[in-house]
């Protein structure tokens, strides 16, 4: 991976990069779907390779990410295309495309609709959605009507995912799943796949765009090895 170096020699950025790996501290934030399977792979991938370089993820409320980052209280910030996209960056910011992740539809195992393999938008007019925190939200609620054709009926705000999938297997609503957040799906819930209409989230990496610590690419490395390997598959 590359890494930036001001005006260092070749020999100079080499000693440069054992000694920021050898010792220091790594800050990140994170959000709901992302910490259920790519982050903590990612930081165990790090952790393996780094065991000196002490690792810490924050509490950040959603949307003061880059703020935190342009201040120096993060050295890395995952988030998503609903706030940021690869046109956002600006001298102090780099968003570092990560994957693309797919939503799909999560149902309590005895709904209705949970035999059908394929589901079309205009079934879930009437449904009872469960909604998140943001970014693990229903997205655009303007785009959502549109494509089910009528205003999405919120019956329940939940902000963790545990909860999010104890509601749907009691029978209590749906809720958009993405697939970064299948890895540990309660055996209640059926997930089936929504029409292409609806478009996945992009996962971003935002870094400082000038000089930044050699971890900090290192982390980078591991975040884009786990999306590789590709996230969890929905059940069949």
């Amino acid at each position: 991976m590359p890494r930036r170096y001001s005006g260092a020699s070749t020999q100079q950025a080499q000693l440069e990069a054992l000694a920021g790996l050898e010792s220091g501290r790594l800050r990140m934030s994170a959000f709901g779907s992302a910490n259920t399977w790519l982050v903590p792979q990612a930081l165990l991938r790090f952790a393996a390779r780094y065991p000196r370089i002490e690792l810490s993820l924050a509490r950040v409320d959603a949307g003061t990410e880059l703020a935190a980052l342009r201040a120096g209280e993060l050295d890395l910030a995952l988030t998503t295309s609903l706030d940021v996209d690869e046109q956002t960056a600006d001298d102090a910011i780099k968003t570092v495309r990560v994957l693309d992740d797919e939503y799909y539809l999560a149902l309590p195992g005895g709904h209705r609709l949970a035999g059908r393999k394929r589901i079309a938008f205009k079934d879930l007019a009437q449904e009872i959605w469960i909604e998140g925190a943001h970014p693990d939200c229903l997205g655009s609620l303007e785009e959502l009507s549109t494509l089910i054709g009528a205003e999405p009926r919120i019956g329940f705000y939940c902000d963790d995912w545990t909860g999010k999938q104890a509601l749907v297997g009691a029978g209590l609503g749906i809720m958009l799943c993405p697939r970064l957040a299948m890895g540990d799906l309660r055996a209640d819930i059926i997930v089936r796949r929504l029409p292409r209409s609806l478009p996945p989230r992009t996962i971003y990496a935002a870094v400082p765009g000038g000089y930044r610590a050699p971890a900090v690419d290192e982390m980078l490395a591991c975040l884009k090895e786990v999306a590789e390997s590709r996230p969890p598959a929905p059940p069949s």
